[in-house]
Formats: structure tokens, C-alpha cells, sequence
């Protein structure tokens, strides 16, 4: 059907007035005149249509309106950032294509030349929606973070694809080495990096009420530069290689030792759905209630996917939504949801795992409508084998924050297997009760009812997991790795419930750290010569952690990719690639708190690598897995888009209701 239309389309654009200029080579009157084919109609043939105030070049490839769990895809786009991003082989295609198209100019429209300009179109398209294959690292890691992703326009419900550019994808300058090198590595890494916090969290103390400004973990001490260092460069390599060779040549004895003992005690507690019922008294009745909940919010998101004009989620009051969502007993059913989700979340692992394919959530923060676009663009739980994964900060600042931990927990109950919730810094009392979560949970079911749903909700907090491992190779840990000295079996070794006072003690300061440091960023305005850890804007126990400690930290557990969340950066598209690839950040909450950021969800697939890929080395992985972000557009920019290009104003929220209500 593409391939149908697009050839009327060509064909009718040749023939078309605006698009032909006519010409009579011969001068004389009785001849026909000559077509020849204007660089505008050449342009739209070969989808590179560009807007006088939008330096993108977008083709359409348009299809049949499906739908299929849930999805409806009325339209899919292939869409490419400027040139100068490009990578060098969308370059060479396009110098094919303008070859081609060149050709085409001088024949004239015969069939032939019609053909060509067909196919250059389709190798531009091909080398712009492609991504590059994986490099000899990314095989040896087993990890392969593609540079496209998948783009969902909410206002014209196109797909597209897009290359990544160094605003996202963060590439690490050489080391400069002159005079100045020391003078270079002791400055704050915080001029390194543009990134926001995700809500003014700036002071760390205040996930606790009584944290000490002088409390540092004693056994795990901020790693500082030192200028006695000659080559840290060479010093990180190192450490890279001895780490590599404890994980690969299993000399981590300790590590055995916490296997065996765990294989033996949670050997029994892998539960599923019928398990979760059999095992728990009342699950069953929770799970009952919590289908209902789902089908409710699965129906919810057809009707906000549908809608003609999208607005942020504070401009989306749905006065009746606790009761659509969750019956006429909905303080009931968030309390028996909140219930059977703790006796569940008690029974798991403080690391667990998943398989691909999955799909990763960042910080949602009470961002309801966009969890529900979400669901209706790229997929809903349950509708197949993929794995969900929700990292952290569910609730605060956020406008239907009771909304969303109730759909998530009901999602929970009823597939314990295939979603999993990670545990973030916002997933504690002090945090809650400062930035509004408390005040929610009293505003929407009163004093009385609100107080014992929020004690609840602390429950279920408490025995989250910290962490989830996809395959042995991916970590997914909300804030990040701190110093990186621990391992992953003090993740499976950790107790729970986990209280904030558990937290915030000095033996648990990598603990505290899983949940509240951050990424040094590395780019073009980075300094190459920043190394170690070093101390956090957030707070004195916070950390803020350098490539190389990445690098190592994955080396000696065995992984490839650490996922994280807990930012949120101004404009930003919702995701970063930084660290050589083996760091990436998420998150999912749009224009939040007036950033202007578009949102993102991470998608993780599994293929066999082809008899060329295979490593040569015995120790490599068998197969690859494949990280693709998918990202929905800012409501911000679509609006500011549209003052630019002159568009009519889009139609308020208020009339938009009126409009859907009186359907």
C-alpha cells in the first residue's frame, strides 16, 4: 500500500502545475513542450519537505490505520536532524541520491527517471531510520545502544525515527595533557554538566529528617583526584582490566558464596500470577479488583491517545478520575491494592531480574496522562512477554500522583512477574511529606482515610527492590553508582524493609548513594582530565561519579549498561548517551516543572549475533541486546512550534473537554 500510493503521488506531481515548469527547447510553436521536474517537486519526491521555520527534513511514509493491542498507528514518519549531525553514511546516501536525482533532472519525467528518484528516495529514507551496527565493544559487552530513536508526535500522531546528535549522545574528548592538566582536573564537575535536578532536591539531607551534615560512610570513602596521579587515564584502564579478569576468571570468592546461599533461600519464592494468589491470603480478592483497574486505565488510554489536541498533564483535571479508575469504592481498592502489593514486593529479591524484551520507565512523578500515552503509543502490560520496568519516582509535585502509584501497584498484584518497581529517592516519608505526595493522598480521600493510605504507601515503599538486572548485563538503579566500590551481592544481601533511618546510616552510605548520585557528563564542553568521584551540589553524602568509575564498576560485576533516571535537563529529549556508551539516563515525565523536556521510555530487545559477530573469545556473550529510546514530544514545543510557523492558536483544554463530553 506504501509503495502504491507513493507511486500515484509521484507520478501526479510530475503532472501537476505547480510542480512542472514547461519549457520549449525547440522555439518552434507546433512542437510539445518539454517537462522538466522543479527542485521543490525533486525535494517532496525524495521526502526531504523542509518547513521555512523547522530545519528538519521529514518524509512520510503513510499506512493503513491498524490497531493491535492497544496501539493505533495511523501514521509512520522517518525523520532526520540536521545535516551536520549526520552520521557518515546517511552522508554518502544523500550524495547517491542527489546523483540519481540530478540524472533524473536532465532526462525528464520518462518512467525511468521516475524510478530513480523512487529509489534514491528510499535509500534516503533507509540510511536516515537505520541505525549503525554494533562495534567489536559493543559485542564483547553484549550491549548495543543503537544511535536512532523511535520519535511519537502526539499532536500528529506520526511515528518517526530520528538519528541521535551530540545533545544526546555524549562523547568523551581525549585527554589534553599540558600545563594546566592539574589546575583542568580540580574543578567542580558540576560546570561539566547542564543537567537539572529533577526538583530542586539540592540538599540531600532532606531524604531524612535527622541527617547529620557530618555523617560520610566510613567504609566507603569519597575517591578524590590526586595530583601525584601522573596518567589516570592509563590508571582507569587498568583497573578496567583487573576488574574484567576477577568477573571473567570467577576469582570473586565472596561472590560465589552469596549465589549459593541466596540460590537456596529464595530458590521457592518466584512467583507468577497463580502463585501470588495461592501463596498469600487476600491476593486473590486484590488481583479481582486490580483487573478491573487496569482494563479501566488500558480503556483510559485509547480515549487520551485519541484525542485531537494534547495538553500537559496539570491542564488534565478529570474530577471523576479516582472514581472511573477505581469504582465508587476507590479508597477501598487502593487500600486492598496497596496491601497485596507489600505482601508481594516482601517475597522478592532487593535485586531482581528480568528478561527481554522489556520497556524502561524513568521518573513519572503523578504525570498520569503521559504514563497513559505511553501505554498507547509503544505498548501496554500485559498484552505480550514484555517486561516493565517503572525506575523510581512515582509520586510528588505531580498532579494525579495518587492515580499513578495506584495503577502501578494494581499492575503489580496482577502481573508480578512482568512489572517491576524500582525503588527511587521520592520513594521515602521525609520526601513525600515535603513535596506533596502526603498532602495529596489528604486532599483526595480526607484526613482520616488519606493518613492510613499514605502509611500504606510508606509500607510498600520500603520493600521495593533497589535494583533489576536484564539479562546479567543491564542495571536499571534509579540514582547511580556513588563510588562504585560495592558489588552486586550486597544488593541481593540487603534486608527489608529498607527505612529511611536504615538509609541514612553511615555503615549504608553506598545505599544512600544508589538513590541520590549522579553521572559526571562527558561532551564537547566537558573536562576530558575530570576523573574519580567527587563531591555532589546535592548534599555531603551525595556523589558525583566520572566514566572511569563507570567502566570499572561494570567490569567487575559483569555488565554492560547501567540505566538510571533522577534527571531531568532543560529541552532536553528525555534520554542521554554518555560514558562510552555504557551509561544512559531516562526520564519519563514531560515539561516537567516548566523544562520543556520531552519524555522517554527505554526499549530493550534481544537478537543472535550472526556468524561474523560471534567474539572470539569464549567468555563473550551469545547474543546481543539491543537498547532503543522512544520518546514522546513536549506539549512546550509543539506549542511553541506553532507560534512560529504562525498556526492558529490549538484549542484550550476547557473546550476540548466540553467538546469530548458532549460525544
Amino acid at each position: 500500500v506504501v509503495f502504491v500510493v507513493e507511486d500515484i503521488c509521484i507520478s501526479t506531481m510530475f503532472f501537476w502545475g505547480e510542480c512542472c515548469k514547461t519549457e520549449d527547447d525547440s522555439g518552434n510553436a507546433g512542437e510539445e513542450p518539454h517537462l522538466r521536474v522543479s527542485e521543490d517537486a525533486l525535494r517532496l519526491a525524495l521526502g526531504d519537505e523542509r518547513h521555512c521555520d523547522e530545519p528538519e527534513a521529514t518524509s512520510v511514509l503513510r499506512s493503513e490505520e491498524k490497531e493491535a493491542s492497544g496501539e493505533s498507528l495511523q501514521t509512520v514518519s522517518f525523520e532526520r536532524e540536521p545535516s551536520e549531525e549526520s552520521c557518515a553514511a546517511s552522508s554518502e546516501a544523500e550524495s547517491n541520491c542527489s546523483e540519481e536525482a540530478d540524472d533524473a533532472l536532465t532526462r525528464g519525467p520518462s518512467l525511468k527517471g521516475i524510478l530513480a528518484i523512487k529509489k534514491a528516495g528510499h535509500k534516503l529514507k533507509k540510511a536516515v531510520g537505520s541505525s549503525d551496527g554494533p562495534t567489536q565493544e559493543d559485542i564483547n559487552r553484549g550491549v548495543h545502544v543503537q544511535n536512532v530513536y523511535d520519535f511519537y508526535d502526539t499532536e500528529t500522531r506520526h511515528y518517526r525515527v530520528r538519528k541521535m546528535d551530540e545533545t544526546v549522545l555524549h562523547t568523551r574528548r581525549k585527554k589534553q595533557v599540558n600545563a594546566d592538566t592539574d589546575a583542568k582536573s580540580s574543578k567542580s564537575s558540576s560546570s561539566a554538566s547542564s543537567v537539572v535536578d529533577d526538583g530542586s532536591d539540592s540538599d540531600c539531607s532532606s531524604a531524612g529528617s535527622t541527617a547529620s551534615t557530618s555523617s560520610r560512610p566510613v567504609k566507603r570513602p569519597l575517591v578524590t583526584q590526586k595530583k601525584s596521579v601522573e596518567n589516570p587515564e592509563a590508571l582507569a584502564n587498568w583497573g578496567h582490566f583487573i576488574g574484567k579478569m576477577l568477573n571473567v576468571k570467577v576469582m570473586d570468592f565472596k561472590t560465589l558464596k552469596d549465589k549459593a546461599t541466596r540460590r537456596n533461600r529464595f530458590k521457592t519464592l518466584k512467583l507468577d500470577a497463580n502463585t501470588a494468589q495461592n501463596a498469600f491470603p487476600g491476593v486473590r480478592l486484590a488481583a479481582a479488583r486490580c483487573k478491573v483497574v487496569v482494563d479501566r486505565a488500558f480503556r483510559l488510554a485509547k480515549r487520551v491517545g485519541a484525542e485531537k489536541v494534547d495538553v500537559m498533564d496539570h491542564e488534565w483535571p478529570q474530577e471523576k478520575l479516582l472514581i472511573d479508575l477505581f469504582g465508587d469504592e476507590y479508597t477501598d481498592t487502593l487500600m486492598v491494592a496497596a496491601g497485596a502489593a507489600s505482601k508481594v514486593l516482601s517475597k522478592q529479591l532487593p535485586l531482581v531480574s528480568a528478561s527481554p524484551p522489556c520497556r524502561v520507565f524513568g521518573d513519572l512523578h503523578g504525570q498520569f496522562r503521559d504514563l497513559l500515552l505511553f501505554f498507547y503509543a509503544f505498548g501496554m502490560p500485559g498484552k505480550d512477554d514484555t517486561t516493565f520496568i517503572f525506575n523510581g519516582d512515582f509520586v510528588d509535585r505531580g498532579a494525579h500522583q495518587v492515580e499513578v502509584v495506584g495503577v502501578l501497584l494494581a499492575l503489580k498484584v496482577l502481573y508480578p512477574q512482568k512489572v517491576w518497581l524500582i525503588r527511587g529517592n521520592h520513594e521515602e516519608r521525609a520526601m513525600n511529606e515535603k513535596y506533596g505526595f502526603k498532602d495529596e493522598c489528604i486532599r483526595q480521600l480526607g484526613e482520616g482515610f488519606g493518613t492510613k493510605l499514605f502509611t500504606l504507601y510508606q509500607g510498600v515503599f520500603d520493600r521495593l527492590p533497589l535494583a533489576c538486572l536484564v539479562s546479567n548485563r543491564a542495571l536499571i538503579l534509579h540514582g547511580g553508582i556513588g563510588d562504585g566500590m560495592w558489588s552486586l551481592s550486597d544488593l541481593w544481601n540487603t534486608p527489608r524493609p529498607l527505612t529511611s533511618d536504615d538509609i541514612l546510616r553511615k555503615e549504608n552510605g553506598w545505599l544512600y548513594n544508589i538513590l541520590w548520585s549522579d553521572p559526571i557528563e562527558d561532551g564537547q564542553n566537558a573536562d576530558p582530565n575530570t576523573f574519580g568521584v567527587h563531591p555532589s551540589p546535592r548534599g555531603i553524602k551525595c556523589s558525583q561519579f566520572s566514566w572511569n568509575i563507570t567502566k570499572t564498576f561494570c567490569a567487575r560485576n559483569g555488565l554492560g549498561l547501567i540505566i538510571r533516571s533522577h534527571q531531568s535537563k532543560q529541552d532536553s529529549r528525555g534520554f542521554d548517551v554518555m560514558h562510552s556508551n555504557m551509561l544512559l539516563r531516562v526520564f519519563s515525565a514531560r515539561d516537567y516543572e516548566g523544562h520543556d523536556n520531552d519524555s522517554a521510555v527505554l526499549s530493550i530487545t534481544r537478537r543472535e549475533l550472526t556468524p561474523e559477530e560471534v567474539p572470539q573469545s569464549e567468555e563473550g556473550p551469545p547474543n546481543l541486546l539491543v537498547v532503543r529510546p522512544q520518546v514522546l514530544r513536549s506539549v512546550a514545543k509543539i506549542r511553541a512550534e506553532a507560534a512560529r510557523n504562525g498556526c492558529t492558536k490549538p484549542q484550550s483544554p476547557s473546550s476540548a473537554r466540553r467538546k469530548s463530553a458532549s460525544k
